[in-house]
């Protein structure tokens, strides 16, 4: 892709987006509950705190995804964008 054209990208609007930031805090700790629940030793969550920690894993990783389809959303709403194909 010419370098010209990357300030244009649907990634690269949706990383200039408010909601983005959230993005960055949600996933952030997921990886932070991921890395406690990879623990070994007596570091190890066990148990019912165990259990409990994973359905907190799932319920950011379904708002992440809520949350990222939104962005996606948003930049789309706001783009002016003509599609055309070629024909011989």
């Amino acid at each position: 892709m010419l370098s010209s054209l990357i300030p244009h990208t649907l990634d690269a609007q949706s990383s200039r987006t408010n909601a983005h930031l959230l993005l960055g805090d949600i996933k952030t700790e997921m990886l932070e509950l991921t890395t406690q629940l990879g623990g070994t030793g007596k570091d190890r969550v066990r148990g019912k705190d165990r259990r409990d920690k994973w359905g907190e894993v799932r319920a950011l990783r379904k708002e992440f995804r809520r949350r990222e389809g939104g962005v996606v959303r948003e930049v789309l709403a706001r783009a002016k964008v003509v599609l055309a194909t070629t024909h011989g």
